[in-house]
């Protein structure tokens, strides 16, 4: 215990200097950060138009309280962007020592990933609902059921794709036929969205609905899977396209790509549901084969959460970098997804040159091709990130696939409910 909370306090620390060096570059080098278009939103009073749901005023506005300049702002949402590190750090130690893990391992793990994509940390907006949901996570691991629901209802209220992981959380319950449980869970989800969403539908009905059709509308980014998969037709002259800066990105349109983006989200929501079909099968699996521990519905939930989350990623038409933040705070499931030493280091290792690659894209379109966005340099590393996230992704199938065939050896079954 002692040397977790020593653990802690240097990853604390480690990030700290980063965050106040990152800073200080940013003001050396006068380079525009992100930040600098939350604080447009509130350049004349509350926002009349805004692409994340409505919640997402609190941590916008947040900083708007103490700062009204670009450099004030960028420090402050910096500083909020912190507190929210910590509380990740904190809980990421906590789900480890709840599954028998190391916690300073864990918090290793999720420090590492959060200091390679430190920019994303303090100048985007994805740390707040990540964290929120794994906040959420951990209280339905350890039985809080109610305040789980009401944290992922409020992370979807701050970022839409907490969403995705609703079913995952009803699908246990499901199995075991805890009626009452999916019945109360989706009243508090419900009811929670619908009680952050209706003051701000009734005050401005435009404005509330805004990010819906901001989202519907968007072309095809050239950071998502499918943009990735198109250009190499597009280099060789087979597929008309051209690169389009709008929606805050660069982005590919023509006649195929254009019909791709139409398709991008009813596939993606194909896709889901196959997924919660064969995760709530598997979940009944383990259950009547008598090898229900909780060991198995562990990792049965865990990669639910991932998979649910890199399919809603690289199955939409928008990919942009800092969603890799989603799934950082669920390092403490891989050692129980991939329980296999071998195969959790080079899913760790793949996941790191996920980022060192999703790193160096961002750094060629953004300094080197000034705004090209179908240059070659940049469209094959963003290729090369894409398919190392499907391996990942492969992985974790072939993983939930050996513990399936690890149910019919087991000497001794068990049932021990404890998820």
């Amino acid at each position: 215990m002692r040397a977790a909370k020593c653990g802690q306090k240097s990853f604390i620390v480690a990030f700290l200097v980063a965050a106040v060096a990152f800073l200080a570059a940013v003001a050396v080098t006068g380079v525009r950060p992100e930040t600098d278009n939350y604080l447009l939103f509130f350049s004349a009073g509350l926002p009349s138009s805004m692409e994340y749901p409505p919640l997402a005023l609190v941590f916008l506005g947040l900083p708007r309280l103490f700062a009204s300049t670009s450099g004030g702002y960028e420090v402050a949402f910096a500083a909020e962007a912190f507190v929210f590190f910590v509380m990740g750090l904190i809980y990421t130690a906590k789900l480890a020592k709840r599954f028998n893990q190391s916690q300073n391992a864990a918090m290793l793990l999720y420090t590492c990933a959060m200091l390679l994509m430190l920019e994303f940390v303090l100048d985007r907006y994805d740390i707040f609902p990540a964290v929120i949901t794994l906040l959420s996570i951990y209280c339905y691991v350890t039985k809080r059921y109610a305040m789980a629901w009401i944290l992922l209802s409020i992370a979807t209220m701050t970022k839409l794709y907490p969403a995705v992981l609703m079913p995952t959380f009803l699908i246990p319950m499901l199995a075991d036929r805890d009626w009452k449980g999916v019945t109360s869970g989706l009243i508090l989800y419900l009811g929670v969205a619908i009680l952050i969403f209706l003051p701000f539908l009734i005050a401005n009905s435009d404005a509330a609905t805004f990010f819906i059709t901001y989202h519907w509308d968007r072309p095809l980014q050239i950071e998502s899977l499918a943009a990735s998969l198109i250009y190499p037709f597009v280099l060789a002259g087979v597929v008309e396209a051209s690169g389009m800066f709008s929606y805050g990105s660069d982005n590919m349109v023509g006649p195929i790509p254009d019909a791709v983006a139409g398709a991008m989200t009813p596939a993606m929501a194909v896709l889901l549901l196959l997924l919660y079909a064969v995760m709530y099968y598997l979940f009944w699996k383990i259950k009547k084969n008598g090898c229900n521990t909780e060991d198995n519905r562990r990792a049965m939930f865990g990669a639910a959460l991932f998979l649910a989350l890199t399919i809603f990623m690289m199955g939409g038409k928008v990919f942009s970098g800092q969603y890799i933040l989603w799934i950082v705070p669920l390092s403490a499931f891989f050692c129980v997804v991939f329980s296999d030493v071998c195969q959790r280091r080079v899913v760790v290792l793949l996941l790191a040159a996920f980022i060192v690659l999703m790193q160096a894209e961002f750094a060629v379109n953004a300094f080197i091709l000034n705004g090209d966005g179908l240059a070659a340099a940049g469209m094959f590393l963003i290729l090369a990130k894409n398919v190392v996230l499907l391996a990942v992704m492969g992985m974790a199938v072939i993983a939930i696939r050996g513990r399936m065939a690890a149910w019919n050896r087991m000497p001794d079954r068990i049932t021990d409910r404890n998820l």
